[in-house]
C-alpha cells in the first residue's frame, strides 16, 4: 500500500470578530483554538492562559444522504482516521470524508468535500462578517457555517446535515452545564452552566447554536462515550433525523445535537446554515479589573447575538463576501498576491481586544508553545504598530484614531509616576546631580514623594526633562504601559499621527499637534548627544549587549552580579536607546532611526503649516536640512546608508538594514511628504537591500555585511563593528521578518523598483506556504502584529493616496497599468477601481461598495500619447470637469466635488 504524505496546514482561517476572541477551522475540517472563553493566549490573566475548555473533537458536522429507494451512507465531514464513535470494526460506516480541498481566504474558509460515495457536493464557507467600516456587525461574536448542497444524479436524495457541539461548562469541576433546545424559526441549542464560581471567565456565559434551513431534529443530551455516539450515527441513519430530550442538566461531558434535514431534486442546489454564537462578559485583566467586551453594549446573551446574526444572515454574507471578492476574485493581479495581502487579516480577528468601554488592542504576538511570544499582555506596541497599522487604518480607521490616543494619553509627563521619575534618571546627567541631592538630603532615599521632588530640581538644572516620550506598550492591562526605552517611538508616533489625519481627517492633526511637538522636543532633548540634529543611541542599545559583561561569572552573590550588570550595561541606568530591533544594538546615530526622524521633521513641518504655526514650520525644516546633511556625511557610503556610526567611540557597522529607508516608506508610499533623502540615494540604497538581504530560499533578511559573516552560514560569531558583541545563529539581523519585508518590497514596487519588490513578496509567499503557516506570520510569538503592513501592498501597486482635506485622490497602478482592476480600500470606504487603455483613450472607473467618498481632484497617470478632452460621470450624470497635465500626471479637478455612496460609479475619461 503506497501513501504520499503532504504536511497538515499547521493554520487555518479564524473565526470571530474583532476582540471577540475566536477558533480556528483548518483544512482538515475541525474547529482548533477555542479562544472564546477569556482563555488561552487571548487572554492575560495566568490562569486564563492555561485554561481549556474545548478541543477539535468537541464540534463536529456530518451527513447523511440516501436516494430515493436506496441505501443511506453517513460521513463525517473532517478528514483523519476513525473517531467521535466510528471505527472498522462496530461502526465501520461512520468514517471520514476521503479528501478535504481548503481554500484559506480570510474572511473566509471554503471546504469542498471529496467523498465520491456521497450522493451530493457538499461545499462548506466558513465565515465571520469583516465589514471593513462596520465596527459593530465585525465585532460580533459569531462564526457561520454556510453549507451548499447540489444533487449532482438523476434521481431525489434525502439529504441531513447534523451538528454536535459540547457543552463547554463541564470543563469545570462541580459546575453543571445546562443544555437547551428552543424549537421556531431559526431552531437554536443554548449552552449555559450552573455554578460557575465568581469571577471565573465563564461566569455570566453563553454558547449557542442555531440552525437555518431544513426540517429540523435534535437532541439536548449525547453524552461524550463512544456507545453513545454510537447510537447518535445509528439513529442518524435510520430516517436521516434524531430525537431527544429538550432540555439536560449535568456535570459529565455531553454534547448537544441538531439536524437539518432536506430532500433535493436531481441538479437542485440548497443551503443548511450552522451560526455559533458565545457570550462571555468575564474578561478580567492582570489586575483584576473586568474590562468585558464591546459587543457587551450591543448583546445580552449568546441566544441575543444568535436571532441577531440570523435575521441578518443574507445581509451579512453578501457584504462579506463581496470585500472578499473585491479582494480575490475581481481583481486582475495575481492570486497568489491577493492571497498574501489578504493573509494577514486574520490577525484582526485573532489577537486583538475591545473592550466594553471601547478600548481596542491588538497583541504584539500570540503566545506559542513552539515559537513562544508574550507570556503576559503585549498589546500596541507602537514600534511595531508603526507597520501593522496601516491595515487598521484603512479597514477600521476609528479603531486606529483609538489606538493613537491610548497612546497619547500616556505620554510621558510629571502626572505620569512612576515612570517620569524612572526616565528622568535614566539620564546620566540627572542620575550625577542627584546623587548629590541625596548626599545633601538622605531622606529622599526612603520617600518617593522627597525623591520626585530632588528630580524636578535637577531637571530644571540639567535640562534633561523626559517628557514627551511615547509608551512602548501596554502590558498587565490596556491601561498601563510597560516602558519607555525606546528612541524610534516618537518618530513614528509623529508620522503616524500625520499619515491618519491624512487620509482620515486634518481634525485629527489639531487634536494630536500638541502631543507630535512634545514627542519631537524629548528627542531633541535627550538624544541629540552629539549635536547632529539626529537621534543618538545610547547604551545600552539592545538586549543582544546587556549581561553579557557577567556571562559566566556563576556562584557570586545576586546583588554583585546586579550591580555589575548595572555598572557595565552601558551608559543610560535605564534603557532608553532601543529601537524596534530590540536584540540588535544600533550604536550612536543609526540609518533606521535617522530617516525615521527626517521623516518626522517633515510630517511637523507641514502640519505646522496646516495649523498656521510658522515658527515650528521653519524650525523644523531648518532642523531636517541640517539633520539631513549629517546624516549623509556621517552614513552615506555611496550606495547605501551604513547601519550605524558612532562619533563618540568612532565605531561603525557597515551593515546594509532593510529596513533603512522604514522612515522614507511613510514619506513618500504612505503619505504625501515626500523625499526626505536625495531619490536618488533612495533608489540606490533599495537595489542594495534587493542586492545583499535577498537570500535563496530565505527571503529578504534584516541586515547583510556585504563582505561580512553570517551566523547562518558560519556559526555564532561578533557583529564586525569593534563592540564584541555577539551575532549569534538566528539573530533578529541574520532573520527575515515578513512584517519589515511587505513594508521594503511595497516600497519597492512604489519606487518603480516592481520586479524587485515582486520577487521579495513571492519569496514570503513561498515560504509561509510550505511551512503551513500562511495565515501565522511569526516573529515575536505567533500571528505577529507587524505582518499587518502586507495592505501597504495595495497603496503601492495602486499608487494610491487620497488627501481628506482637499478631497483629492491620486491613483497610478504599477502592475498592468493598461488593464488593471483590484480593490479600492481607503479609510471609512471600499469597492473597486479599474483603469483601461483601449483605441487611444483611457478610463478610469471606481465602483464604491461600501461607505462614502468625498471627491473634489482625481490625479491619474497619463498612458495615452495625446489627450484633447477629459470627462468624468457620476452614474449617468456627466460633471463638469478642469484639467491640467502635471510631470505626466493628468490631474482632473470638478468643478463641484461629489460624494460617492454604496452602489455608485464614478469614472473619468481622456481621449
Amino acid at each position: 500500500m503506497r501513501y504520499v504524505y503532504r504536511h497538515a496546514l499547521a493554520s487555518g482561517i479564524p473565526l470571530g470578530g474583532l476582540g471577540t476572541g475566536s477558533i480556528e477551522i483548518r483544512a482538515d475540517g475541525k474547529i482548533y483554538d477555542w479562544h472564546i472563553f477569556n482563555n488561552g493566549p487571548w487572554s492575560s490573566r495566568s490562569d486564563d492562559r492555561r485554561a481549556v475548555y474545548m478541543k477539535e473533537d468537541d464540534m463536529f458536522f456530518a451527513i447523511r444522504t440516501c436516494p430515493k429507494g436506496g441505501f443511506p451512507i453517513v460521513r463525517l465531514l473532517r478528514a483523519g482516521s476513525y473517531e467521535l464513535g466510528g471505527d472498522p470494526y462496530t461502526l465501520p460506516w461512520v468514517k471520514p470524508v476521503e479528501g478535504i480541498e481548503f481554500v484559506g481566504e480570510p474572511p473566509f474558509a471554503l471546504l469542498r468535500y471529496d467523498d465520491p460515495s456521497l450522493h451530493v457536493e457538499v461545499e462548506l464557507e466558513a465565515f465571520s462578517p469583516l465589514i471593513p467600516g462596520d465596527v459593530k456587525n465585525s465585532s460580533t461574536p459569531a462564526a457561520i457555517f454556510r453549507f451548499k448542497l447540489r444533487n449532482k444524479g438523476q434521481e431525489e436524495v434525502d439529504v441531513s446535515l447534523l451538528a454536535g457541539i459540547r457543552n463547554p461548562f463541564t470543563a469545570l469541576k462541580g459546575v453543571a452545564g445546562v443544555n437547551e433546545v428552543k424549537p421556531g424559526s431559526p431552531t437554536l441549542l443554548v449552552m449555559r452552566g450552573e455554578g460557575v464560581p465568581p469571577r471565573h471567565a465563564l461566569e455570566g456565559g453563553s454558547m449557542a447554536l442555531t440552525v437555518v434551513g431544513g426540517e429540523v431534529s435534535y437532541s439536548a443530551v449525547v453524552p461524550k462515550r463512544k456507545e453513545a455516539l454510537a447510537r447518535l450515527w445509528v439513529d442518524l441513519r435510520a430516517d436521516g433525523a434524531v430525537s431527544g430530550p429538550h432540555r439536560h442538566v449535568a456535570e459529565e461531558d455531553f454534547y448537544g445535537v441538531l439536524c437539518a434535514r432536506l430532500t433535493l431534486r436531481p441538479g437542485e442546489e440548497r443551503t443548511i446554515t450552522y451560526i455559533l454564537t458565545w457570550f462571555f462578559p468575564s474578561h478580567y485583566d492582570e489586575l483584576g479589573e473586568r474590562l468585558g467586551h464591546a459587543y457587551e453594549n450591543w448583546f445580552t446573551s449568546a441566544e441575543d447575538v444568535a436571532r441577531y446574526v440570523a435575521e441578518r444572515l443574507s445581509g451579512l454574507y453578501e457584504i462579506t463576501k463581496k470585500f472578499h471578492d473585491d479582494l480575490y476574485v475581481n481583481g486582475t493581479v495575481d492570486r497568489w498576491l491577493a492571497d498574501l495581502v489578504g493573509s494577514q487579516l486574520t490577525t484582526l480577528v485573532k489577537a486583538t481586544w475591545f473592550t466594553r468601554d471601547g478600548r481596542f488592542g491588538v497583541w504584539e504576538g500570540y503566545w506559542d508553545p513552539y515559537y513562544m511570544g508574550p507570556g503576559t499582555s503585549a498589546f500596541n506596541t507602537i514600534d511595531v504598530m508603526y507597520y501593522a497599522s496601516v491595515m487598521l487604518l484603512f479597514l477600521f480607521p476609528e479603531l486606529e484614531v483609538k489606538f493613537l490616543k491610548q497612546h497619547a494619553e500616556w505620554q510621558l509627563s510629571p502626572d505620569c509616576e512612576p515612570y517620569y521619575t524612572a526616565y528622568a534618571l535614566a539620564v546620566p546627567e540627572n542620575m550625577y546631580e542627584l546623587k548629590k541631592e541625596l548626599a545633601r538630603d538622605p531622606a529622599a532615599t526612603v520617600d518617593f514623594e522627597k525623591l520626585k521632588k530632588l528630580t524636578s530640581r535637577v531637571i530644571a538644572k540639567t535640562g534633561k526633562d523626559p517628557r514627551g516620550r511615547v509608551p512602548h506598550y501596554f502590558g498587565v492591562s490596556l491601561k498601563r504601559p510597560d516602558a519607555y526605552h525606546m528612541v524610534d517611538l516618537m518618530p513614528k508616533f509623529v508620522l503616524m499621527a500625520y499619515r491618519d489625519a491624512l487620509w482620515m481627517s486634518w481634525d485629527l492633526l489639531e487634536e494630536l499637534w500638541p502631543r507630535m511637538v512634545e514627542a519631537l522636543e524629548a528627542v531633541l532633548r535627550l538624544h541629540d548627544t552629539v549635536g547632529l540634529h539626529l537621534p543618538y543611541h545610547q547604551t545600552p542599545a539592545g538586549f543582544d549587549a546587556m549581561f553579557r559583561a557577567v556571562e559566566g561569572l556563576g556562584g557570586f552573590p545576586r546583588r554583585l552580579l546586579e550591580f555589575l550588570v548595572l555598572a557595565a550595561q552601558g551608559e543610560a541606568h535605564l534603557p532608553i536607546g532601543f529601537q524596534t530591533f530590540d536584540v540588535w544594538s544600533f550604536i550612536g546615530v543609526a540609518a533606521y532611526t535617522g530617516i525615521l526622524w527626517l521623516a518626522a521633521l517633515r510630517a511637523a513641518s507641514r502640519a505646522a503649516v496646516r495649523l498656521g504655526d510658522s515658527e515650528r514650520a521653519e524650525r523644523y525644516e531648518r532642523l531636517l536640512r541640517e539633520a539631513r546633511e549629517n546624516l549623509v556625511k556621517v552614513l552615506w557610503n555611496g550606495e547605501y546608508f551604513d547601519l550605524w556610526h558612532d562619533p563618540v567611540s568612532g565605531l561603525r557597522d557597515k551593515a546594509c538594514a532593510a529596513a533603512q529607508l522604514i522612515g522614507q516608506w511613510y514619506a513618500s508610499t504612505l503619505t504625501d511628504l515626500g523625499y526626505v533623502v536625495d531619490r536618488e540615494k533612495v533608489v540606490s540604497a533599495l537595489r542594495a537591500v534587493k542586492k545583499y538581504n535577498f537570500k535563496p530560499d530565505e527571503g529578504l533578511i534584516n541586515g547583510a555585511y556585504p563582505e561580512g559573516p553570517r551566523p547562518a552560514l558560519v556559526g555564532d560569531t561578533v557583529y564586525p563593528n569593534g563592540t564584541g558583541i555577539p551575532f549569534r545563529v538566528g539573530s533578529q539581523m541574520d532573520t527575515p521578518w515578513s512584517g519589515v519585508e511587505f513594508a521594503v518590497a511595497s516600497h519597492m514596487i512604489s519606487e518603480g523598483l516592481v520586479e524587485e519588490g515582486l520577487e521579495v513578496l513571492r519569496a514570503v509567499h513561498e515560504r509561509y506556504r510550505l511551512a503551513g503557516h500562511y495565515w501565522n506570520h511569526v516573529e515575536w510569538g505567533a500571528h505577529y502584529m507587524r505582518p499587518m503592513s502586507s495592505w501597504a501592498v495595495i497603496v503601492a501597486v495602486e499608487g494610491l493616496l487620497y488627501d481628506s482635506g482637499a478631497r483629492v485622490l491620486r491613483f497610478a497602478p504599477r502592475l498592468r497599468k493598461e488593464n488593471f482592476r483590484w480593490i479600492l480600500s481607503l479609510p471609512g470606504c471600499w469597492g473597486l477601481v479599474e483603469q483601461r487603455v483601449t483605441g487611444g483613450g483611457q478610463r478610469v472607473l471606481i465602483e464604491l461598495h461600501y461607505g462614502s467618498l468625498k471627491l473634489r481632484e482625481v490625479v491619474v497617470e497619463r498612458l495615452v500619447p495625446s489627450i484633447k478632452e477629459v470627462k468624468a460621470r457620476l452614474g449617468e450624470r456627466e460633471l463638469r470637469v478642469e484639467w491640467v497635465l502635471e510631470d505626466g500626471m493628468v490631474r482632473a479637478t470638478l468643478e463641484e466635488g461629489v460624494t460617492l455612496k454604496a452602489g455608485d460609479k464614478f469614472s473619468l475619461e481622456l481621449a
